[in-house]
């Protein structure tokens, strides 16, 4: 399908995409979240973790990026909690699903020449696909992308905030846990923790063939169900984790043995991200923190991989900010047919 600017191209499945577009793709997409790498795309595309009408990427003069039709109504509440005088059978077009936390535009020029033109790219696509709405959602409030799209005339809608915690300050976990006072939050679980010698945690890495990925992604999903929001994660997540590549990695955690904490994170140029996690109940009376032990199984893996952001996403401000991690406010844009 072609697009109304010369030079641009929508497409309806990342396979379309010519292997000249593809590596177009990644270097566009090169320094941009993990979310927009291909195999991230494709995995979402095959399993995906929302009700999604149609898939589109939209490759522009300046610009590339996804863009999802679907319904007003989701299971986390991210486009429901916006607000719109939405239909029951109503469409909005989003610049990236609900499961991505950071929202970017990667374009080759300044965002200043580059929104403009995928605003109007948008807009067009889904005048053609019957959506009411257009929107970026998940944009760092105080970002450059986020200005550009106020100049545009779009006004932010306050979102959820995101969490991120700066790695350059520490050379390994033992620094980082060393600079933590040990009468503070983080310093007391994570000396604890490490104290323990029924603690073990194990990074599993693609390719995913045996039943631990498949336990650890049913604790996520178990998770979710318990703090109200079972269809955030599907039955499909089993899918997604096995089809998106090289840059996942699985982090379990056991306690004598039995799964206690599970994430599955993805990587990326910089990012090491926290971005589905699970934990179990067995760590009701054990003097331990479940999301205390959660993180602290990560820092490890981020360090070691020379990542210089650990992105814990959105949602449990206490606990995040207990472990110095800064806040991201997040605004979404909607733009109306």
């Amino acid at each position: 399908m072609s697009g109304g600017d010369e030079g641009s191209r929508v497409a309806d499945s990342i396979d379309d995409l010519t292997e000249a577009e593809l590596e177009r793709w990644r270097a566009a997409t090169h320094a941009a979240p993990a979310f927009y790498r291909p195999a991230f795309l494709r995995a979402y595309e095959r399993a995906p973790l929302a009700p999604t009408d149609a898939f589109h990427y939209l490759l522009l003069p300046d610009a590339v990026l996804p863009a999802y039709l679907q319904g007003t109504e989701d299971a986390a509440g991210d486009v429901s909690g916006l607000g719109l005088p939405a239909r029951p059978h109503d469409r909005i077009l989003l610049t990236h699903v609900t499961h991505c936390y950071d929202t970017v535009l990667p374009a080759a020029t300044p965002l200043e020449r580059a929104v403009p033109a995928a605003c109007r790219a948008l807009a067009e696509l889904a005048a053609r696909q019957g959506a009411r709405w257009f929107a970026f959602l998940d944009v760092d409030a105080s970002g450059a992308l986020a200005r550009r799209l106020a100049a545009e005339g779009f006004t932010p809608v306050p979102m959820e905030t995101r969490y991120r915690l700066d790695l350059s300050p520490y050379r390994d976990l033992d620094d980082l846990i060393a600079r933590h006072p040990r009468r503070s939050y983080a310093g007391r679980w994570l000396r604890r923790i490490r104290a323990r010698d029924d603690v073990e945690t194990t990074v599993l890495r693609p390719p995913f063939g045996d039943g631990r990925v498949a336990e650890a992604v049913e604790l996520c999903r178990r998770t979710t169900a318990r703090h109200g929001t079972p269809g955030y994660y599907p039955e499909q997540l089993h899918a997604f984790v096995r089809e998106a590549g090289e840059d996942v990695r699985v982090v379990e955690t056991r306690i004598g043995g039995r799964l206690a904490t599970a994430v599955i994170c993805l990587l990326d140029a910089e990012r090491f991200h926290l971005w589905a996690g699970g934990t179990d109940e067995c760590l009701s009376g054990q003097g331990i923190s479940r999301y205390a032990l959660l993180v602290s199984s990560v820092l490890g893996p981020a360090l070691a991989c020379g990542a210089r952001w650990l992105e814990a996403g959105r949602g449990n401000a206490g606990v995040k900010e207990h472990f110095r991690m800064e806040p991201v406010p997040l605004a979404g844009f909607v733009g109306t047919l």
